[in-house]
């Protein structure tokens, strides 16, 4: 019944092209980020040795960025479980294809199922696109947060030069610091579009093992 209600093309693209990302995200993306965490864990420790409260200006706007960067992770992940779908659909018809060439040549079939394949290619072509304007847009929003922040830092810091609270060599290093925080953060923001696309090919992997482990318990029973 599993394999009544299956097509092999979207069984093969679960497993090749969704398990492909999910071994991406285990060996390049998770060790990523844990080199951003323990870079951001020493550059911040830096900042707030040099200046407390510079150091809470720019970690001020840190929750507007967490807030938006979710509802942007969210479409992000509902799209690229959309593309992973369409790229379903395209291998499912080569593989269609290709098991029953014999009767694609019998009734000349070929420009047909030509049409077909350019069909679902082109569907799947747009999405990636689009998929990859959003993601795009998201890193943009991110870079223009983050260095909006450190003019901010910038702005506050010559305040308190003036008042004598903090020397010029103490801001330099303090913008320089919260420059090289900046770029870790940025990258996380093209690490977290991977990670988010990585939740919907493990969604479909899930729904696969899932139904796997019904069966063998009603085979059990």
């Amino acid at each position: 019944d599993f394999f009544a209600q299956r097509r092999v093309g979207e069984l093969s693209s679960r497993i090749t092209a969704d398990v492909s990302q999910i071994q991406d995200a285990v060996t390049t993306v998770f060790a990523e980020i844990l080199r951003g965490l323990l870079t951001m864990i020493f550059g911040i420790g830096l900042i707030i040795y040099i200046s407390p409260k510079m150091t809470l200006v720019m970690l001020s706007v840190v929750p507007v960025i967490v807030v938006i960067a979710l509802i942007f992770g969210k479409y992000i992940r509902k799209m690229s479980r959309t593309v992973q779908d369409q790229l379903a659909d395209t291998n499912t018809v080569v593989q269609e294809t290709l098991q029953g060439i014999s009767n694609v040549k019998s009734f000349t079939n070929e420009w047909y199922e030509l049409g077909r394949y350019n069909k679902s290619m082109g569907n799947l072509v747009q999405m990636a696109i689009k998929n990859g304007r959003f993601r795009g847009l998201f890193v943009s929003f991110m870079l223009f947060s983050v260095f909006g922040a450190i003019v901010l830092v910038v702005w506050y810091g010559v305040g308190l030069m003036q008042q004598n609270q903090l020397s010029f060599g103490d801001l330099t290093a303090f913008v320089v610091f919260t420059a090289f925080i900046g770029g870790t953060l940025t990258g996380f923001a093209d690490l977290f579009s991977q990670f988010q696309k990585t939740l919907g090919a493990t969604q479909h992997v899930r729904e696969l093992l899932g139904v796997l482990e019904e069966a063998t318990r009603d085979l059990l029973v």
